[in-house]
């Protein structure tokens, strides 16, 4: 049985707003109005390689604990679940790219009265931060992202003093 034009364009009309109903459904979290995040770059994932070579090559002396590397999002963070035992002091590194402005808080898990707050500009410039540990702790840092985004970060937690 052969379908009118009109018929067609009916049922294309229906299937392209029921697209949307589930679109804006499935992404109710974001205000009305705001655009979609864009999928990341081959120049983002270069700019996060880039910001962990150059971790890699400032402490490639130094007993690394624990690293990562990614694209910036208006937030980012982690916690190193826990430091070996003996361990004093860790220096925390972070580096990124991109022309964003990164305000850092560092700090260990026990004690977050104690944790410092800094602020990094993205250019490729590695941030360095000292957690006095008394005792094993978890050690965490969380960033807030403002300006332009489309630039990697890296970071890592290495032993600065048994």
């Amino acid at each position: 049985m052969q379908s009118s034009p009109s018929a067609t364009r009916i049922a294309t009309v229906v299937c392209l707003a029921a697209t949307a109903l589930v679109v804006t459904a499935c992404d109710g979290d974001k205000p009305s109005g705001s655009q979609p995040t864009p999928a990341p770059s081959t120049t983002s994932a270069a700019n996060s390689a880039d910001a962990e070579t150059a971790l890699k090559r400032a402490f490639s002396t130094r007993e690394a604990l624990g690293s990562g590397a990614g694209q910036l999002e208006p937030h980012v963070g982690n916690t190193l679940a826990t430091t070996p035992k003996g361990v004093l002091n860790v220096t925390f590194a972070f580096v990124c790219t991109g022309g964003a402005v990164v305000t850092l808080q560092v700090g260990t898990v026990a004690n977050t009265a104690s944790s410092t707050t800094a602020t990094q500009k993205c250019d490729g410039s590695i941030l360095q931060q000292s957690v006095a540990l008394p005792k094993p702790d978890a050690v965490t840092f969380t960033g807030v992202v403002t300006g332009t985004q489309p630039g990697g970060f890296a970071y890592g937690y290495y032993v600065e003093k048994k």
